[in-house]
């Protein structure tokens, strides 16, 4: 795919309730780099009840497909150029607030965590997960849970310098 290109798929009504739900959670994908697209979207429709209804490669063109495709999640790359993935993040939830963002990272950037959960994400994940975890957390998100992969970003203990006692 072209930067900034967006696949196309049938338009679909957003479900509400995901107890309810009688399809499959619809998916868009959103990052700067193909094989990445490439590797979530084979994750996510080896699962019956997913279904991967877009791709796009940067924030800009992630809002239009949620436009276009109605997706109930979006797995996004925190970084890209163009249009950030916090900003389409942001522009998401204020546009289309049913859609869940589950943001997907190579950095572990307690920064970027915090402006994602501000931005609205649902979820902060990094690259590094388990393809099953990728999976998990989309049905996590799409079911209202927040999930937030923060045991990487923090310190243990034996990291942080110790106080001398007093």
């Amino acid at each position: 795919m072209n930067s900034g290109s967006v696949s196309t798929s049938k338009r679909y009504p957003v479900c509400a309730s995901l107890s309810t739900r009688s399809r499959s959670l619809r998916v868009l994908i959103c990052d700067d780099h193909e094989l990445v697209r490439l590797g979530v979207r084979q994750l996510i429709e080896a699962e019956p009840d997913l279904e991967v209804v877009g791709e796009a490669s940067d924030g800009g063109s992630a809002v239009a497909a949620v436009e276009a495709h109605a997706p109930d999640v979006v797995v996004m790359d925190v970084r890209m150029p163009g249009s950030s993935g916090i900003e389409a993040c942001r522009e998401i939830r204020s546009r289309f607030p049913a859609t869940r963002v589950l943001m997907l990272t190579s950095f572990a950037d307690h920064q970027a965590l915090f402006v994602s959960t501000m931005a609205g994400a649902s979820g902060y994940v990094l690259k590094q997960i388990r393809g099953d975890g990728i999976v998990d957390g989309v049905r996590r998100v799409a079911a209202g849970e927040s999930l937030l992969e923060v045991a990487s970003l923090v310190a243990k203990p034996d990291d942080q310098e110790r106080q001398p006692s007093r």
